[in-house]
């Protein structure tokens, strides 16, 4: 029997949906695995933190009873990729569900790109709190202050989405058919946990449009 040690994390209560939508990955995946889950551990911390007390029990609790780490996507477990390069030299065995056949290497290059995409989108934040700023937005209050990260946040998402998008319909994709693509291949949308539609894709196309450079 491949014993199997669960792992799962949000950023935040608010992303507890997300949660689920890990769980219900990480069960399809063990289905056709042939292993068994022992454990499951759980944990509300950013991705960009090394130091992570359910993250750290997980990996012993793996080295104890001899199991392996098992995951949703590489995002789930890091976005610090020397953190997942620290488990490869340690000998920790572990599989993200999206990808159980990854080499090594390969699991490498995803962990140094979740990485760059999420210093990609803390730039951008940065980037739009700046331009909030500029326009007068009072951000002593917090209420504005989140407004502004939450529009920052989502032009990041639209901006880093809206040229593919483009590049599909392009390729005679509708925005429908390019939500069915990547719910198919479990792209995640801005608000995590939920699906692609239509109309979203082509919101968030829309967006991109309207961002300045």
């Amino acid at each position: 029997m491949k014993k199997a040690v669960l792992y799962f994390r949000v950023s935040r209560e608010s992303q507890i949906y997300g949660m689920e939508a890990q769980k219900r990955f990480v069960e399809n995946f063990l289905k056709v695995s042939g292993m068994t889950a022992i454990k499951s551990y759980y944990e509300k911390e950013s991705g960009k933190k090394v130091r992570r007390p359910e993250l750290r029990k997980a990996i012993r609790y793996c080295k104890r009873i001899g199991a392996t780490l098992i995951f949703s996507t590489m995002s789930r477990l890091s976005r610090y990729a020397l953190l997942v390069a620290d488990m490869m030299i340690k000998k920790i065995p572990f599989i993200a569900a999206d990808k159980p056949y990854a080499t090594e290497l390969e699991n490498l290059k995803e962990a140094i790109r979740v990485q760059e995409e999420r210093e990609d989108i803390s730039r951008r934040t940065k980037d739009g709190l700046r331009e909030a700023s500029a326009k007068g937005v009072e951000l002593g209050k917090y209420g504005k202050i989140q407004a502004a990260k939450n529009i920052a946040l989502a032009n990041a998402f639209a901006q880093e989405k809206g040229p593919i998008i483009q590049a599909l319909h392009d390729e005679g994709y509708s925005y429908e058919k390019i939500a069915k693509k990547w719910n198919k291949e479990r792209i995640g949308s801005f608000h995590e946990g939920c699906k692609w539609h239509a109309s979203t894709v082509y919101e968030t196309w829309k967006r991109s449009t309207t961002i300045k450079p």
